[in-house]
């Protein structure tokens, strides 16, 4: 967390990892905050999938992450922010009338999903895996709002966060499908390694879920 600053010496910095959603919600008040309470420190932000998030995480190129709960390796230290709700979402329309949709009928739609190395895709792969659907047709990207550009282009349906994007909800660009079961919340976690204690992170953490709200974006 040291790095050379040139002529003025040392410079402590602090490399966080995070996923798109946060970036689009509270990452800004987490910067400001940072600022505030540690004015030396110089914040050095990575936004990416999950899993090469981790993968940095785990060679010592991040110091921290935010992203979807997942498997992690036995020396890392998770502390829960915040559960985030999703819901399915379409093109106002695009599956006729609203009303609650059978999952049986919901796969005969082009699927539109964050690809594998995404932790809010790997979790609704999960669920549909235990659900046992198979959808016909899935196309993938690696963008969250291009997910959700390409549902307002009535493109396919989504899996996205309800309350980030309440605005096109409200202005009628996404409808929400309900359906029965509801998609489960997704928990989205803080991790630093354990080989490098510093109360820092602990403390940093814990600003990360004072701070960690996914309702609205920018």
């Amino acid at each position: 967390m040291i790095k050379s600053g040139g002529s003025s010496g040392l410079q402590r910095r602090v490399r966080i990892g995070v996923t798109e959603l946060t970036a689009m919600t509270w990452l800004p008040q987490l910067i400001f905050r940072i600022r505030a309470d540690y004015p030396g420190i110089v914040v050095e932000p990575e936004v990416g999938s999950s899993r090469p998030l981790y993968e940095s995480l785990q060679s010592g190129l991040l110091d921290i992450l935010v992203c979807p709960e997942m498997a992690m390796d036995s020396s890392v230290t998770t502390v829960h922010l915040a559960n985030v709700d999703f819901g399915w979402m379409e093109q106002p329309g695009l599956t006729g009338e609203a009303r609650v949709l059978p999952l049986e009928e919901l796969v005969s739609y082009p699927l539109l999903l964050q690809g594998g190395r995404s932790g809010a895709g790997s979790h609704l792969n999960k669920w549909l895996l235990s659900e046992r659907l198979v959808f016909e047709r899935v196309l993938f990207t690696d963008s969250l709002m291009a997910v959700a550009g390409m549902t307002v282009a009535g493109l396919g349906i989504s899996h996205l966060p309800r309350l980030c994007f309440k605005h096109l909800i409200d202005d009628g660009r996404l409808r929400v499908i309900e359906t029965k079961p509801l998609l489960p919340e997704i928990p989205y976690v803080a991790s630093f390694r354990r080989d490098h204690p510093s109360p820092f992170m602990g403390a940093l953490a814990e600003i990360m879920r004072e701070l960690s709200d996914f309702s609205e974006g920018l």
